[in-house]
């Protein structure tokens, strides 16, 4: 979505129909890199309603200490959301991830789908072998023993 604003919309919609203040929903704010001043306040906008904001680049705080760890931190206690930075994408979208299913939980909702490479990974192994059985090519079951069909 193009911007904070339509998002927040969308959000208030999933949460006005689960019934649940957005603060307890599975939802976050994420951003890629800082693309202007916007952006820090966009992020922050968000941990005002208890969202967490998720970033691989850390934001243009410059300045005070008290100020960054504010920013960063301190948001926790008076708003119930932090904004997480790490600048591994990958392990970024773990920590979403792990975020969103320890809300979920305190939902008492199910956790989410497994992550959609291993979905994929299952689906192409799956793939893999019914090709084999198709074409008479030796192959495994259950990762155990090589053998072929006759």
């Amino acid at each position: 979505m193009p911007g904070q604003c339509p998002r927040l919309g969308f959000f208030r919609t999933i949460s006005n129909a689960a019934n649940e203040p957005l603060k307890r929903l599975p939802l976050a704010f994420s951003s890629p890199e800082w693309s202007n001043e916007k952006g820090l306040g966009a992020a922050l906008g968000f941990r005002l309603l208890g969202l967490n904001s998720y970033h691989c680049i850390a934001p243009p705080v410059d300045g005070s200490e008290k100020v960054a760890r504010f920013i960063y931190e301190d948001t926790r206690e008076l708003l119930g959301a932090v904004m997480v930075v790490d600048q591994d994408p990958v392990a970024l979208a773990r920590r979403i991830i792990a975020d969103f299913d320890e809300r979920r939980a305190a939902l008492g909702w199910d956790k989410g789908s497994e992550p959609a490479t291993t979905r994929l990974s299952a689906l192409q192994r799956q793939q893999e072998h019914s090709h084999a059985h198709l074409h008479g090519h030796p192959h495994t079951h259950n990762d155990t023993e090589d053998h072929h069909h006759e």
